[in-house]
């Protein structure tokens, strides 16, 4: 057998002589669909939108879908309350009525159910989503802004930071993507934001990676840059034959003009690269990313700068 070292000198070998194959490799990693999808929730109703995006994907991809409680004690944890996997996929058409867990098995989809009880949320949410390594993270967000959000600090973001994961923001006031009663897709506008610096590949990459999740025929992915034309990064997103690919800039005040974009195009998704947090101000008023999510009509796919 091989030791590790060995084959970590093989591969960076082959990487050195055969650059095309790893790229492509890579290419492939991000146009797969998802395997592992998580989704936190605190079972409030108002959060139904997030489950449905995260069992809609999971259906898609034929995904395990872990799914944990985030309730203050186990008193609280109503799960009867919240919509249950294979009722809900009943509902929609997808399985048959009172399927046992053999057809959900049989369908490709697994469920995994976690119960956190009294420990501080988002610390040990991020340390489950850091250990379990899940390929996409959905999770119910709140559109606070100025004093609002300093004083209810998102959960949510803190989340997304902390674990460093691709994150699917749904607002609680939106009906997102995919339909709660139905569930219908409705994915038909991408917008992308990008910036030099901030990982614009791996934006497109992962924009391209959900439209082909949820398997769409048709889908218009629209790359952004606020500022200089000359600025816009120079990347294409590996798109399907019927997809259509638009660049626009414009100059002036980031958030608010990537919300403006967002408006006039009917984006149904948003997806930006993230860094977290640079400093002192951006702690308090959230970063670009966090900034946009807080105005946004329709979910954010934050993409973490690195991997």
């Amino acid at each position: 057998m091989p030791t590790i070292g060995w084959i970590q000198r093989g591969r960076r070998f082959l990487q050195l002589w055969f650059p095309r194959h790893f790229r492509y490799k890579r290419a492939l990693h991000f146009m797969s669909a998802y395997e592992t999808i998580f989704h936190p929730t605190d079972l409030d109703p108002a959060a139904a939108n997030a489950f449905a995006h995260a069992l809609r994907l999971a259906w898609s991809c034929q995904a395990l879908l872990g799914v944990m409680h985030v309730g203050h004690s186990r008193k609280h944890a109503k799960w009867e309350a919240f919509p249950h996997v294979r009722p809900t996929l009943a509902r929609w058409g997808f399985l048959k009525q009172r399927a046992t867990l053999k057809d959900l098995k049989d369908a490709g989809v697994g469920v995994h159910k976690v119960e956190l009880g009294q420990h501080p949320a988002a610390r040990t949410v991020a340390a489950y989503i850091s250990r379990k390594r899940p390929q996409l993270v959905v999770i119910s967000t709140h559109r606070r802004r100025g004093l609002d959000r300093l004083l209810h600090a998102s959960i949510a973001e803190e989340i997304s930071r902390k674990a460093h994961a691709t994150t699917l923001f749904v607002p609680r006031e939106s009906d997102g993507f995919v339909r709660t009663e139905t569930g219908e897709v409705t994915l038909k506008n991408i917008l992308v934001p990008l910036k030099l610096g901030m990982a614009p590949l791996r934006a497109v990459e992962e924009a391209a990676r959900i439209g082909r999740a949820l398997r769409m025929e048709r889908l218009l992915i629209t790359l952004m840059h606020v500022g200089s034309h000359a600025g816009m990064p120079r990347v294409n997103p590996p798109c399907e034959h019927r997809w259509g690919v638009k660049r626009i800039t414009v100059k002036g005040d980031v958030e608010a003009e990537i919300l403006k974009a967002a408006d006039a195009l009917r984006a149904d998704l948003i997806v930006m690269s993230t860094h977290g947090h640079d400093g002192f101000l951006d702690a308090i008023r959230g970063n670009t990313t966090e900034r946009v999510l807080h105005g946004a009509a329709c979910p954010v796919l934050a993409v973490p700068g690195t991997v």
